[in-house]
């Protein structure tokens, strides 16, 4: 068993330093943490400080539950109909729905748009979709992905 101690550190000094530190010095650490306890009850919960942010996130969330054709921030659905793919949290089109990209069927819903084969160079040029681009780099992907970022934001 730990005796309960509450004296001062520093016997014979009595003065106040001017630093706001002596009572840190004398107090009982188990009263601090009971303090710090207590502030955490009273706070019912965190969400209570910022109600309409919870509220808009658990109103994607279940949005996100009910209907998994949304895009992951429950603003819209896909554009294209999609599959669930070898991921399940993945989506993915099917081939078909890609042969009719190409083919100019999604013109009236998609005005541009960009093919990128991420395989290495030498498996790309065994064999790739017509037009696409082959970005392998990690580095090269996030510049594409924030050079479209800039030119949607202009």
């Amino acid at each position: 068993m730990t005796p309960n101690i509450n004296r001062n550190l520093f016997p014979g000094d009595d003065d106040d330093s001017g630093l706001g530190m002596d009572d840190h010095i004398t107090c009982k650490p188990s009263l601090k943490k009971s303090a710090k306890r207590q502030r955490l009850e009273d706070d019912s919960s965190r969400c209570s400080k910022r109600p309409k942010v919870c509220t808009d996130i658990k109103a994607v969330v279940t949005k996100l539950e009910e209907n998994d054709d949304f895009i992951a921030d429950g603003s819209r659905l896909h554009t294209l109909p999609t599959v669930t793919g070898k991921h399940s949290d993945l989506k993915s089109i099917t081939s078909q729905t890609l042969a009719d990209v190409v083919n100019g069927d999604y013109n009236d819903v998609i005005s541009d748009y960009k093919i990128i084969d991420c395989r290495y160079p030498y498996e790309f040029e065994g064999g790739h979709i017509r037009g696409a681009e082959n970005m392998y780099l990690h580095e090269t992907i996030l510049t594409l992905l924030v050079n479209r970022l800039k030119i949607h934001k202009l």
